[in-house]
């Protein structure tokens, strides 16, 4: 995770350093929390009464990002269709 930013004279500082190791330590424990999340929720389903469907509580972080990306995808191809449609152009 290095930016332009960052010079070797401030890689060497106290502070860096423990931004650094607070930033890995921050995302250890995102991660273990998530695992913990998707062990608790799998275990969990939800019956609807009235006609017997089975909710699956399973969450995945990777399958949800890739569906919101999609849906964003669409929603840019389809402003995109209608730009075009009322003869306005891209210009790069």
């Amino acid at each position: 995770m290095k930016t332009i930013n960052e010079t070797k004279k401030l890689q060497q500082t106290e502070p860096y350093k423990e931004l650094k190791e607070n930033l890995q330590s921050y995302y250890h424990v995102s991660i273990e929390k998530e695992n913990k999340q998707k062990s608790y929720l799998s275990g969990i389903s939800l019956i609807n009464k009235t006609n017997g469907e089975i909710f699956k509580m399973d969450y995945e972080f990777e399958k949800e990002h890739t569906k919101y990306n999609k849906v964003i995808e669409q929603k840019i191809n389809t402003i995109e269709q209608i730009a075009k449609s009322l003869g306005f152009t891209r210009s790069l």
